[in-house]
């Protein structure tokens, strides 16, 4: 599903713009991630800091369990204006622990992703950290961490010139190197012209 949204969207994206201006771009990474020896920002941190400027500016933000994914709406409460997205779940484990773990991964990575959102210029995600397990089971994180600095699946699928799900190992590792690149500042432009 692509990006759904009301006919207009300005007062959204004026009230967004204030918001953005309050939440810079920086938040204190406190999780701990021991796997991939990464911290991380913790929902609860990120929820505490957006959610009081959100309602200062009258934007609200809904989010959507459907089973297999995460819809998450963007509103203004004053003009009803929205904007709504969804987040397919990756699950590690097809239970209800497994369940809960991929979304609040997914809350946590939506909101992050809407307000432009790291724990700085170290920051090493889960994202990336996804690209260094196995092939079989990372074709989906990678997918979804390509998503996070907007390149699509069918950008991917346009580079390798076939479905994501039949990648090598070589072209795995091409992309990995293209997503590294992509995290340096100049680099996310260098990528985005190597895919269109």
């Amino acid at each position: 599903m692509e990006l759904e949204q009301t006919e207009s969207t300005k007062h959204l994206k004026d009230a967004w713009f204030k918001a953005k201006g309050e939440l810079k771009s920086n938040i204190e990474a406190k999780g701990k991630n021991p796997h991939f020896k990464s911290e991380y920002i913790e929902l609860d941190s990120l929820l505490n800091k957006v959610n009081p400027i959100c309602q200062k500016y009258g934007l609200g933000i809904m989010q959507f369990p459907t089973g297999t994914g995460l819809i998450t709406n963007l509103f203004h409460a004053d003009s009803g204006e929205e904007i709504s997205s969804y987040y397919e779940l990756i699950l590690e484990k097809k239970n209800a622990q497994g369940v809960g773990s991929a979304l609040t991964y997914a809350k946590r990575q939506v909101i992050q992703a809407m307000f432009g959102l790291s724990a700085g210029p170290e920051e090493d995600d889960d994202g990336e950290g996804a690209l260094e397990d196995s092939l079989d089971d990372r074709i989906s994180k990678m997918v979804a961490a390509f998503a996070g600095i907007g390149i699509s699946q069918e950008d991917l699928e346009d580079r390798i010139k076939h479905p994501i799900k039949y990648i090598t190992q070589k072209e795995f590792e091409e992309l990995s190197a293209y997503y590294k690149e992509a995290k340096k500042p100049k680099g996310a432009v260098k990528l985005n012209d190597k895919f269109k």
